[in-house]
Protein backbone atom coordinates (compact mmCIF):
# COMPACT_ATOMS: atom_id res chain seq x y z
CA UNK A 1 0.00 0.00 0.00
CA UNK A 2 1.34 3.34 -1.21
CA UNK A 3 0.80 6.37 1.07
CA UNK A 4 -0.38 9.31 -0.69
CA UNK A 5 1.47 12.64 -1.15
CA UNK A 6 -0.17 16.01 -0.78
CA UNK A 7 1.35 19.20 -0.41
CA UNK A 8 3.78 20.49 2.25
CA UNK A 9 2.05 22.03 5.37
CA UNK A 10 2.89 25.07 6.81
CA UNK A 11 2.66 23.88 10.59
CA UNK A 12 4.65 20.55 10.76
CA UNK A 13 6.15 20.82 6.86
CA UNK A 14 5.41 17.68 6.04
CA UNK A 15 3.78 16.57 2.60
CA UNK A 16 0.43 15.89 4.05
CA UNK A 17 -2.12 18.81 2.93
CA UNK A 18 -5.51 17.61 1.01
CA UNK A 19 -8.06 20.22 -0.54
CA UNK A 20 -11.17 19.55 0.11
CA UNK A 21 -14.90 21.53 0.45
CA UNK A 22 -12.47 24.73 0.27
CA UNK A 23 -10.13 24.05 2.53
CA UNK A 24 -6.76 22.66 3.07
CA UNK A 25 -6.18 20.14 5.96
CA UNK A 26 -2.93 18.12 6.99
CA UNK A 27 -3.71 14.77 7.88
CA UNK A 28 -1.01 14.80 10.14
CA UNK A 29 -1.32 17.65 12.58
CA UNK A 30 -5.06 18.44 11.22
CA UNK A 31 -3.84 22.29 10.48
CA UNK A 32 -6.15 24.47 8.28
CA UNK A 33 -5.63 26.65 5.56
CA UNK A 34 -7.31 28.93 2.81
CA UNK A 35 -7.28 31.43 1.36
CA UNK A 36 -10.17 34.07 -0.13
CA UNK A 37 -9.87 32.38 -3.30
CA UNK A 38 -11.14 28.74 -2.08
CA UNK A 39 -14.71 28.42 -2.08
CA UNK A 40 -16.32 26.55 0.45
CA UNK A 41 -18.71 23.86 0.17
CA UNK A 42 -21.19 21.64 2.13
CA UNK A 43 -20.71 17.98 2.11
CA UNK A 44 -24.18 18.15 1.00
CA UNK A 45 -26.29 20.27 -1.12
CA UNK A 46 -27.23 22.79 1.02
CA UNK A 47 -27.97 26.25 2.30
CA UNK A 48 -25.14 27.58 4.09
CA UNK A 49 -26.21 29.67 7.83
CA UNK A 50 -26.45 33.03 7.37
CA UNK A 51 -23.10 35.52 6.92
CA UNK A 52 -23.26 38.73 9.28
CA UNK A 53 -21.11 40.18 6.64
CA UNK A 54 -22.71 40.00 3.60
CA UNK A 55 -26.39 38.30 4.67
CA UNK A 56 -26.04 35.66 2.13
CA UNK A 57 -26.93 32.11 3.43
CA UNK A 58 -23.19 31.23 2.26
CA UNK A 59 -21.33 30.63 5.84
CA UNK A 60 -20.41 26.76 5.82
CA UNK A 61 -18.20 25.16 8.25
CA UNK A 62 -14.66 23.95 6.56
CA UNK A 63 -12.94 22.40 9.96
CA UNK A 64 -12.42 21.68 13.62
CA UNK A 65 -9.45 22.24 15.21
CA UNK A 66 -9.59 21.11 18.98
CA UNK A 67 -12.52 22.62 20.82
CA UNK A 68 -12.93 25.43 17.50
CA UNK A 69 -14.98 25.42 14.20
CA UNK A 70 -14.00 27.18 11.45
CA UNK A 71 -16.60 28.77 9.09
CA UNK A 72 -16.09 30.73 6.06
CA UNK A 73 -18.51 32.46 3.47
CA UNK A 74 -18.46 31.44 0.14
CA UNK A 75 -19.30 34.57 -1.21
CA UNK A 76 -17.44 37.30 0.63
CA UNK A 77 -14.80 34.28 2.28
CA UNK A 78 -15.31 36.01 5.77
CA UNK A 79 -14.04 33.49 7.73
CA UNK A 80 -15.41 33.20 11.72
CA UNK A 81 -13.79 30.82 14.46
CA UNK A 82 -16.34 29.58 16.79
CA UNK A 83 -15.37 28.27 20.13
CA UNK A 84 -17.24 25.54 21.79
CA UNK A 85 -19.18 26.01 24.85
CA UNK A 86 -18.95 24.05 27.82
Amino acid sequence: MSKRKGSQCPSCSKYTMEYKNGVWKCRTCEALAWTPFDRPSADTKRKGHECFNCSNQTLHPIGDVLSTRVWKCSICATTVVEQAQN
